[in-house]
């Protein structure tokens, strides 16, 4: 009777040490599962403050961006103001987005709007792809003019959309980075 006590309490430590071998090396799998469905949804965290007529630009690199069934969102905000700072005089502003032809990209843009809405309107107006001195290829978008008056603050808020459609599922496409530079061009109004 005593072995077989001794018998059945082994088995249960055997038993005992294998869940808690399982658990251990499925946890982290299904840990990472967890984190490779997070949302595709990022802030640039970019603010160009056009309180003085004049050309900025900011560049931005995409990494570890995948084919995705929903499009990657990011927000940059244009003001004529800063602190305490206000433009003079009523301004003029170009909006223009160029991208690298690295990756096969679809790109939107929307102007002080819930993209989400189907009434929301894509403001690229423009867009062409054409190679440069050096024979690399940039896909240039532009918008319509936009304009800043002087008497208060005022801010747009831009959300650029991107999609990496899922039919471009393949391993040339892992690790490739794309650039994307915005550019605002300002000028004043006299």
């Amino acid at each position: 009777m005593l072995n077989k006590k001794r018998f059945l309490t082994i088995w249960k430590l055997i038993l005992s040490g294998l869940l808690l071998i399982l658990v251990i090396y499925f946890t982290p799998i299904v840990f990472s599962k967890y984190e490779s469905a997070s949302s595709t949804t990022a802030d640039l965290g970019i603010a160009f403050y056009v309180v003085n007529a004049n050309y900025y630009t900011q560049t931005i690199q995409l990494f570890d961006i995948v084919p995705s069934a929903t499009a990657y969102a990011y927000t940059f905000t244009v003001s004529n103001f800063e602190g305490n700072n206000r433009l003079e005089t009523d301004l003029i502003y170009d909006l223009s987005i160029v991208a690298t032809t690295n990756l096969p990209l679809e790109y939107e843009l929307y102007l002080n709007e819930d993209y989400s809405l189907a009434e929301a309107t894509n403001i690229i107006t423009s867009d062409t792809n054409a190679a440069d001195s050096d024979g690399s290829y940039f896909k240039t978008m532009i918008t319509d003019t936009n304009s800043f008056g002087f008497t208060e603050n005022e801010t747009n808020t831009y959300t650029l959309l991107i999609y990496f459609p899922t039919t471009y599922i393949s391993y040339e496409y892992q690790g490739i980075m794309e650039s994307i530079e915005i550019i605002i061009d300002s000028s004043q109004v006299i």
